[in-house]
């Protein structure tokens, strides 16, 4: 795990949404002190405490810790949702073509 990256992506997510330590840890139930010393690189989260933090924030653990650039999976499934079924056809099709089947054989 990318120490650096977490803290950057955690530092982020609570300026896009305009929370300081005392606001998340409200939302999450990490402490305050936890969240700073998160944010200045001197603690690696626990599993729990990521996953805590990501719902509080809204976003993926995957982009939490860096994993992926995607903020927010549900915001894929939102889109998807309202998508045309022809558009839907596409984003099947380059899911399977790029993304592999991985079991799913209905389609929506």
């Amino acid at each position: 795990m990318d120490i650096n990256k977490f803290s950057e992506r955690l530092s982020h997510c609570m300026q896009e949404r305009h929370l300081n330590g005392n606001d998340l840890a409200a939302l999450s139930g990490v402490t305050a002190a936890t969240i700073s010393r998160y944010l200045n690189g001197l603690r690696t989260p626990t599993v729990d405490n990521v996953m805590l933090l990501a719902d509080a924030l809204d976003v993926s653990v995957d982009y939490l810790l860096g994993l992926h650039n995607i903020p927010d999976d549900k915001m894929l499934v939102s889109l998807y949702s309202v998508a045309s079924s022809d558009d839907k056809r596409v984003l099947w099709t380059l899911l399977e073509r790029y993304g592999g089947n991985h079991g799913t054989t209905k389609r929506q």
